[in-house]
């Protein structure tokens, strides 16, 4: 067996405070099998991009120990997110990486996958806020910042736009500790009682806009954990497939999340899929943008997708 230097980035708090122990043991286990392995664990946000911003050259393998959040704020850290190869071990709320690239869920079986995985470059996405004349919403305190105008955000999985963007941002500042399936429930409320129909326009490699209430840019085919929206998204295609869903009220919404969770959105009256490489995304009032599961502040933006770029290690087929 190949000895190798790792590294541990680990969230303890991730799925409802049970990561910790889970840590520890994929810890013991790495070391039996004579890696050398240096463990980090976070105390706030930002701590994992920072860490990650500092990653030695001879670290052979990141080991992502959290949920999408932890893992994005990983990739957004990496000075060259091309170099150094990622394993998640999911311990987070939603796990859609896991969940899209069957990632095993136990110590041990992380542990095999370091140990036996294969590389694989998955696209690599980003997203830009793009300037606006009308005011955004002056935003809560939160524990961390959503992403400055101008610069580039990376991301994995998806982006979107319109009602779970705005559940998400009543998350981000809202929050307090653990979250959790159920924690989703008192935002989601809320968000209804504050809810008013959004237009949106996107613009996919340069063509002419479509008009939806609520836009999911998607470079896998899970969703949040639960749900299937674009049926054809694979993370490494080459492409994007967004998906625009042009009713906009909350029957139409709760009617979509259910087909989506019978993985029967695809066909639906009402729904528009295109693909591409690049879009837009525009409104004329301030609606809510998240990625990959965190608030990134309000339209308009700007996607770009970038193929076989991350190094992410795989179960062998």
């Amino acid at each position: 067996m190949l000895r190798m230097k790792l590294r541990i980035i680990g969230n303890p708090i991730a799925g409802g405070g049970k990561a910790r122990p889970r840590i520890e043991e994929l810890t013991r286990l790495l070391r039996a099998d004579g890696h050398v392995v240096d463990v980090q664990l976070t105390t706030k946000a930002g701590d994992a991009r920072a860490w990650a911003a500092d990653i030695p050259d001879d670290i052979e393998r990141l080991i992502v120990a959290g949920g999408d959040g932890t893992l994005n704020e990983v990739l957004n850290g990496l000075a060259d997110p091309s170099r150094t190869p990622l394993v998640q071990m999911p311990v987070g709320t939603a796990n859609v990486l896991a969940r899209e690239l069957k990632f095993p869920w136990t110590p041990q079986g992380v542990a095999n996958l370091v140990n036996t995985g294969i590389i694989k470059r998955v696209d690599l996405c980003e997203a830009r806020k793009q300037p606006t004349t009308t005011p955004a919403p002056a935003p809560a305190p939160a524990t961390a910042p959503a992403p400055a105008p101008d610069s580039w955000h990376r991301f994995l999985v998806v982006m979107s736009s319109g009602f779970d963007a705005m559940v998400i941002e009543d998350i981000h500042h809202n929050r307090k500790g653990k979250l959790g399936f159920f924690g989703y429930m008192k935002p989601i409320w809320r968000t209804i009682r504050r809810y008013n129909k959004p237009t949106l326009r996107v613009s996919v490699d340069g063509a002419a806009p479509i008009e939806g209430a609520m836009i999911v840019v998607a470079n896998a085919a899970n969703y949040a954990g639960l749900f299937t929206v674009a049926h054809q998204a694979r993370m490494d295609s080459g492409e994007l497939e967004i998906c625009v869903m042009q009713e906009g009220s909350i029957t139409s919404l709760i009617g979509f999340a259910f087909a989506a969770w019978r993985r029967k959105l695809a066909g639906m009256k009402g729904v528009t899929f295109v693909k591409g490489k690049s879009l837009t995304i525009e409104s004329d009032q301030p609606v809510a943008v998240e990625v990959d599961g965190e608030w990134f502040g309000f339209a308009p933006v700007e996607v770009r997708l970038t193929p076989a770029v991350v190094p992410i290690v795989v179960p062998v087929s």
